[in-house]
Parts: structure tokens; sequence; C-alpha cells
């Protein structure tokens, strides 16, 4: 007798678009509040974060989901403390994703795969520094270029999530 699978209503597919939608966001937010409201900003990264660490606990990636959903609930609480520690916090977290993503794919670093690990990891360490540099120097521009860049990264998930179903 064959069993039944699960349904759920989160999947791999649906996780995808919304973590781009979630970048779009973000990169929105930081394009539009600048250095008046920065708080607001952290509050919604804060905000991304844990909903994205609960998607991953409901797939049963248990310690991505962890750690993500820990790191948004400190960066909410760290925010309304005050809103250059998320930063340079944000910084060091982005860099050392950009790290890891390298560390662990780095056999696989041939063809179109090993082509989007590289722009992962650079754009996660260029994020990182500019979180960093608007610790040091608060500046609209700053907060602006992290917003080109987040929509600029929400785009290409979508676009690659598209070009996916297109080929399947």
């Amino acid at each position: 007798m064959a069993t039944k699978s699960k349904a759920t209503t989160v999947n791999a597919k649906s996780d995808y678009v919304l973590a781009a939608i979630a970048f779009c966001v973000v990169g929105v937010l930081f394009c539009a509040t600048q250095a008046n409201s920065i708080e607001v900003t952290l509050y919604a990264i804060g905000t991304v974060m844990t909903v994205l660490g609960l998607l991953e606990l409901i797939n049963k990636n248990f310690i991505v989901g962890a750690i993500e959903a820990a790191i948004g609930i400190v960066l909410i609480v760290l925010a309304a403390v005050d809103q250059r520690i998320p930063l340079i916090l944000l910084g060091i977290a982005a860099i050392l994703f950009g790290l890891f993503i390298l560390f662990v794919n780095i056999k696989s670093l041939r063809g179109v795969n090993g082509v989007m690990v590289i722009l992962i990891c650079l754009f996660a360490v260029t994020v990182g520094a500019l979180f960093i540099a608007a610790y040091v120097e608060s500046s609209s521009e700053l907060l602006i270029a992290l917003g080109a860049i987040s929509i600029a990264a929400g785009v290409a998930l979508i676009i690659r999530r598209l070009i996916y179903a297109i080929k399947h």
C-alpha cells in the first residue's frame, strides 16, 4: 500500500520566491528610508529573517531555521536599543555567510553553478562591507547602495526561478 505524502503549503519553490520578495522589500525600505529611519528598516530585516527562519523550521531545516529566526529576533531587539549595533552585526554575519557558502561549495566551482556560488559569495561580502561602512559612516548613499544591491538580488532570484520553471 502506498503511503500518502504530507501536503504542505510551504516548499522550496515558494520559499525561493518569498526570499526574493523579501530582498526586494528590504531593498525598497533601505532606499526609501535611508538614514532618516534606519530603525524601521532594521525592524523589517529582523522580521524578514525571523519569517524566513520559521519557514526553514517548517521545512525541517532546523539548524538554519533556528539561526535565521534567532538572528531576526536579536536584530529586532538591538534595533530598539541602538540602530548602529545591528549594522555591524549584519555586516559580520553577511561576510561570514559568504565565506561559509564558498567553503561548503568549494568542490563544485565549475560551470554555471560555480559562477552562481561565486556571485553569491561576492554579493554577501559586498553587502557585509557596506553594512560595516554604514556603521562607521552613516550616510544615505551607503544605505541606497545596500537597497539597490538587495533589490538586484531579489530580482536575480526571481529571474533564476523563472528560468528554472521554464526549463522544467
